[in-house]
């Protein structure tokens, strides 16, 4: 019955189509005499010559003129049943095939979202893990705690989330759910502390305890502020653009926490989560005399604040002092004027480059992430005044997969310090939460719902982190 369908329906479209067309071509017919009226007032002879033109010469075009019709009808409709009837499956445009496994980026109303969902849904891949629209976050729970547990994480080891507004508002639920885990042993609680956080976003550099090029903490040796160059595909573009060591986003501001553990009415520091507003792969809305670009500054901040006191000599010391690192950037990258994907890709190869090896060109440091745990972009609801555009989103989301899935060079050509695929393999995972945020209520064109989004995605990392807590306990008593 399918077979037939598949041939009878597109041979009706095709009648349709024919019948349409020489109704179309009588009708000319038809208004001919009407013209010839019109023109009959305006150009007398040329309306007598018409006259004078034997019958059977206009009755011959028309009939030549039908059947160039009827030929090219016949061509469209055979090539119509032969895509019918061919049976070859066509691939959505929204649906991105990687090394043999369907990744749905998610389209609303693209039958993708549910095949890739009944056959594989990149569960099986060493690194990746994605969040449907109609499922939860197990998944990622189950690799994010088998690739914590195979790289010997600590509990020790700091958590530093790096990133925009997009990822300031998962903080506030991620704070109140760590507030809530109460005992994670008998007579051990966990309890989270303020440290320090700066409301203002052109006084981050404050915050940070570096030496600036011109800022108020060194006035001694006042070095102009270099704006952007856009054309190397570096932000800021908006306000920190024109404000030297000033963020676009006013609400992205730094914050730490202490995670301490209570037993017999004495307090000990277990381990810190900290904030640092990071809005694209490469900026220079935070350089430092040490270093031109905000992730390099940041990288040298990490480097003194967790490793500066340490016997390098220490290996364990040292890798306690490695952070775990929930990562993104992209929402703002994509305002950078004419920026392509491949200079995306290669902006966030050079940060991971910055985070896992603790240097680019310059003066080698100690690794300061010992895994990054990348947050996929999230998808917009495609506003005509912005440029954040979820089918760019898609290509640069699977732009960031091809980095750790395929050779690392990104435009052809090999750079040289980056690290390879498989080494990004070992200390990256993506968590790509696309398709869940295209289908989730949206506040504006970038931000999503607390209740449905930001809570249970802040939810997956208050599990991961009372796992790890509470095991270091139980290791610390045996």
């Amino acid at each position: 019955r399918q077979a037939w369908l598949d041939w009878w329906v597109p041979a009706l479209q095709v009648k349709s189509f024919i019948t349409i067309v020489m109704s179309s071509t009588t009708s000319e017919q038809a208004k001919q005499p009407q013209n010839k009226q019109k023109k009959k007032k305006k150009k007398k002879s040329k309306e007598q010559d018409q006259q004078q033109q034997p019958p059977q010469t206009q009755q011959e075009q028309t009939t030549k003129r039908r059947g160039i019709l009827i030929v090219i009808c016949a061509v469209c409709g055979l090539t119509i049943l032969l895509n019918a009837l061919s049976g070859d499956p066509q691939i959505s445009d929204h649906t991105v095939v990687k090394h043999s496994v369907v990744l749905n980026f998610g389209v609303e109303g693209s039958d993708a979202d549910e095949e890739a969902g009944d056959e594989e849904d990149g569960s099986d891949i060493e690194f990746y893990c994605d969040w449907k629209s109609n499922g939860t976050l197990d998944g990622c729970f189950d690799l994010l705690s088998r690739r914590i547990e195979e790289n010997k994480i600590s509990g020790h080891q700091p958590w530093m989330y790096l990133g925009d507004s997009t990822m300031t508002r998962t903080m506030g639920p991620l704070f109140n759910g760590i507030n809530q885990i109460g005992s994670i042993a008998p007579g051990v609680s966990v309890k989270l502390k303020h440290l320090r956080s700066n409301g203002d976003r052109c006084r981050s550099m404050d915050y940070l305890g570096l030496p600036a090029l011109n800022n108020k903490i060194d006035r001694d040796n006042l070095v102009p502020w270099i704006p952007p160059n856009h054309s190397n595909s570096e932000g800021p573009v908006d306000f920190g653009a024109t404000h030297s060591f000033c963020f676009d986003c006013s609400g992205c501001n730094p914050s730490l926490h202490s995670v301490n553990l209570e037993s017999a009415g004495t307090t000990k520091q277990l381990t810190s989560i900290e904030y640092l507003p990071i809005e694209f792969a490469v900026d220079v809305s935070l350089p430092s005399k040490m270093a031109r670009t905000t992730q390099e500054t940041v990288v040298r901040y990490m480097h003194r604040k967790y490793q500066g006191n340490i016997d390098p000599k220490n290996s364990t010391q040292q890798k306690d002092r490695q952070a775990m690192c929930v990562v993104n950037t992209g929402i703002h990258d994509m305002i950078i004027p004419r920026i392509t994907t491949e200079a995306y890709a290669r902006n966030v190869l050079t940060y991971w480059t910055l985070l896992l090896t603790g240097s680019k060109n310059g003066k080698p440091l100690q690794p300061v992430c010992a895994q990054i745990i990348w947050i996929s972009t999230s998808a917009t609801l495609n506003y005509r005044a912005y440029l954040q555009k979820n089918d760019k989103i898609k290509k640069w989301n699977q732009a960031i997969f091809d980095l750790v899935s395929a050779p690392v060079a990104t435009s052809g050509q090999k750079i040289d310090g980056l690290p390879t695929a498989s080494f990004l393999r070992e200390h990256v995972s993506i968590v790509d939460i696309f398709d869940k945020s295209l289908h989730t209520k949206h506040e504006d064109n970038v931000h999503l719902a607390a209740a449905p989004y930001y809570v249970p995605l802040s939810a997956l990392f208050v599990k991961l982190k009372q796992k790890l807590w509470t095991e270091s306990v139980q290791d610390s008593h045996e």
